[in-house]
C-alpha cells in the first residue's frame, strides 16, 4: 500500500466516525478540511483475471475485470488470484490476475453529475471501458471513468464496459471532487394557481 493510499484510507476512517453531510442545503458551506486535495488525474491500476480456456473451440483464455484501484508501487509483488477484490465464479487455480499499470481515472467538472449521483447510490461504481479485439489479440482496458453517462456512450459504439465496486480510496477523490464542482438543487415545488379565482 502506497502512503498515498494508506493517507486516504485514514481519512475515510474519519469520514465514517463523522459522516459527511449530503443535504443539499448543507453541501456548500460543508467543511472540506480532512479531505485530500482536488486530483483530477488519478492514476489507477486495473486487475484482471484471466481463465485459460483449454476446451473452448476459439478462445484461449477468458479476461474479466475484478477490480481497480488507486496505481500500486510496480517494485510490490504482483496480487494473486486469491487476492482479487471480486474473484469470479470462473475462478480455477489455473486463473491468474494480469496488471495495468498505464490508466488514469480522469474527473472533469462537467461530469460532476453523474459522479454525485454515483457516490449517491448503495453501491458507488467504477467502469472500464475495454479496448476491442481484433483478431487473436485479447481485450484489454482503454479508459477507467466514474460516469455512468461516459461508459453508456462506449458502450452505444459496441465497446465492451466492465463494471466493479469503486475502491474506497477512489471514492473519496471522486466525491471531493463531486461536491466542490456540482451543488445539487433543492427540490422545489411548484404552487398550483388558482384558476377559479379572477
Amino acid at each position: 500500500m502506497t502512503q498515498q493510499h494508506a493517507k486516504m484510507m485514514r481519512i475515510l476512517a474519519l469520514m465514517d466516525e463523522a459522516p459527511l453531510k449530503k443535504d443539499p442545503a448543507t453541501l456548500r458551506s460543508a467543511p472540506m478540511t480532512d479531505a485530500p486535495a482536488l486530483q483530477p488525474r488519478l492514476p489507477v491500476t486495473v486487475l484482471m483475471q484471466c481463465t485459460p480456456l483449454p476446451d473452448h473451440p476459439w478462445l484461449s483464455e477468458r479476461r474479466t475485470v475484478v477490480s481497480v484501484l488507486p496505481r500500486l508501487d510496480p517494485a510490490a509483488p504482483r496480487p494473486t488470484a486469491a487476492a482479487a477484490a471480486e474473484p469470479t465464479d470462473m475462478a480455477t487455480p489455473q486463473s491468474q490476475l494480469l496488471r495495468f499499470d498505464n490508466l488514469v481515472l480522469e474527473l472533469h467538472p462537467d461530469e460532476a453529475e453523474n459522479y454525485y449521483l454515483n457516490i449517491s447510490t448503495t453501491t458507488p461504481r467504477c467502469f472500464v471501458v475495454m479496448q476491442e479485439a481484433s483478431g487473436s489479440t485479447p481485450p484489454e482496458p482503454l479508459l477507467v471513468t466514474a460516469s455512468a453517462d461516459l461508459a453508456a456512450s462506449y458502450e452505444s459504439v459496441d465497446h465492451e464496459v466492465a463494471v466493479v465496486t469503486l475502491d474506497p480510496a477512489l471514492y473519496l477523490a471522486v466525491e471531493t471532487f463531486a461536491l466542490t464542482h456540482y451543488i445539487p438543487q433543492e427540490f422545489v415545488k411548484r404552487k398550483r394557481k388558482n384558476w377559479t379565482q379572477p
